[in-house]
């Protein structure tokens, strides 16, 4: 007599199996093959110029981040040992500061692929203007534009544009060739003397600026009434004479030589008298 399993069990087997199944096939499309690449080219900034930074790979898949990396005189880079099928983005950085983060992009998933992205204009930052050290960074990411920059005889001028009552907050950076900022104005207004100790107190004051000396970099804040010019002059500041000092004539001395030689023959004179004086005195004893 032929025995037939209960159809329970013959269920719980076939799900079971197709379970056990999908979690194979599950896990062997779940691994991820780095035999690809990345490039891109081309990347400028505000002015069009070649951005040669420094940047950093993120791996928003793996949670991941790789860098940085230096970008060479064509604004180009590639990098291998890429996954097949990953989300990735790239950050931008100056000195220090971020000045750029793309859009996440996702490779291929085929194998061995150059994946080309790109190319990216980083909008809110102008390096080496005017063929300078100075460069410029406009922090805030939505509602502020660039309208100009230029940079001469020490002096930077940069013009953003935001609505009536909005902040902007601004980056200066220079390079080692130049002083710390001795002029600071926002529109129009000398502000010099509203400097915060830190970034972060930057509320203290309407309009104010922060000196970041180690690495060189000049925050500003300022308030719109639509458009605002930032001005930071890097000139040495010259010295004048305190006004309480009196304008003295100058006085020369001048070492005469005839008097000391005019002692010395009348000690001469005086030495041959005395000389004398005792040799007649005693001749005239004997």
């Amino acid at each position: 007599m032929k025995q037939y399993l209960p159809i329970s069990l013959l269920l719980v087997l076939t799900l079971s199996i197709a379970f056990t199944g999908a979690f194979f096939i599950a896990s062997v499309s779940a691994e991820i093959i780095y035999d690809s690449s990345i490039v891109f080219n081309n990347t400028k900034d505000a002015n069009g110029n070649f951005f040669l930074g420094s940047f950093y790979l993120i791996n928003v898949t793996g949670a991941t981040e790789h860098g940085p990396y230096t970008l060479n005189s064509t604004g180009g880079y590639s990098l291998s040992g890429i996954g097949n099928g990953t989300t990735y983005r790239l950050k931008f950085y100056w000195q220090g500061t971020e000045v750029h983060q793309t859009e996440d992009f996702t490779t291929s998933t085929n194998p061995e692929t150059v994946n080309i992205v790109g190319p990216y204009t980083l909008s809110r930052f102008v390096g080496a203007i005017d063929g300078s050290s100075v460069s410029f960074f406009i922090m805030n990411a939505t509602g502020v534009s660039l309208i100009s920059v230029e940079y001469s005889d020490k002096v930077l001028r940069a013009t953003v544009n935001a609505s009536s009552g909005a902040i902007s907050v601004v980056k200066v950076f220079h390079g080692a060739d130049l002083v710390p900022p001795t002029k600071v104005f926002i529109g129009g207004e000398d502000v010099t003397a509203y400097s915060v100790a830190e970034e972060a107190e930057l509320g203290k004051y309407p309009q104010c600026w922060y000196y970041d000396s180690a690495n060189r970099v000049v925050v500003l804040k300022g308030i719109h009434s639509s458009s605002l010019t930032y001005e930071v002059q890097f000139k040495p500041a010259a010295w004048t004479p305190p006004p309480w000092l009196p304008n003295l004539p100058q006085t020369i001395t001048i070492f005469n030589t005839a008097i000391p030689i005019l002692l010395l023959a009348l000690l001469v004179l005086a030495v041959i008298v005395i000389v004398g004086g005792a040799f007649i005195l005693v001749s005239a004893r004997h």
